[in-house]
């Protein structure tokens, strides 16, 4: 891993959970936390090295998670075919509605697509309780301001919803996003250009068939 000159080491090995073009690694904080819980047997941990500027670590694990299932309301979710070959293949996903239901486990990949980790209610209980350094509230960003998902989280629940509970309406969907993404610290310029993006995204699914 080669940092750029704006992020430095130290800030990075601040953060639980590192996404990469590989596996997903957590810090052995994570690792721990993970393996004195209920949700250890549905994982599995593994030491690793990493280099960061030609400096090692060995205090890394590759985080796989082991169990699937269904998720997704997929006709309450945005998304498209990855590929128009494949109508029925893989899925690109602009908005995701869950299933109203208990899961077997407490976390897992989606059936509908694996590239996206879903946690029970007990599992979002659990890491509220131990807090993971990866979606940031103004405490823990060291910009002071937090991360746009947690203002989303706040948005949503001023307004009577719940964490992945959508809006009834696109405006007010598109609003409750916008209203994170400024306060996040995204330019109003790109917030626009996003919101734009996001209707002309809706306009195409609404028109389809």
């Amino acid at each position: 891993m080669t940092l750029k000159n704006k992020i430095s080491v130290a800030a990075i090995r601040r953060y639980d959970y590192l996404f990469s073009d590989g596996p997903d690694l957590v810090s052995s904080r994570l690792a721990g936390i993970i393996n004195s819980s209920a949700l250890a047997d549905g994982v599995q941990l593994i030491r690793t090295d990493v280099t960061i500027n030609g400096e090692g670590y060995n205090d890394y694990f590759i985080i796989n998670y082991l169990r699937f299932e269904s998720a997704f309301d997929m006709a309450q979710s945005i998304n498209k075919p990855l590929a128009r070959s494949m109508p029925e293949g893989p899925k690109k996903f602009n908005s995701i509605a869950l299933l109203n239901k208990d899961p077997v486990s407490n976390i897992f990949r989606a059936l509908e697509s694996s590239s996206h980790v879903v946690c029970s209610d007990q599992a979002v209980a659990f890491f509220k309780a131990n807090p993971v350094n990866h979606t940031r509230g103004p405490l823990k960003d060291t910009r002071g301001i937090g991360g746009t998902h947690w203002h989303e989280t706040q948005i949503r629940e001023s307004q009577g919803l719940g964490r992945n509970e959508f809006a009834p309406s696109l405006k007010r969907e598109l609003d409750i996003t916008s209203g994170a993404l400024r306060k996040s610290g995204v330019p109003s310029s790109r917030v626009k250009q996003l919101k734009r993006m996001a209707k002309k995204f809706h306009s195409g699914l609404s028109t389809c068939g």
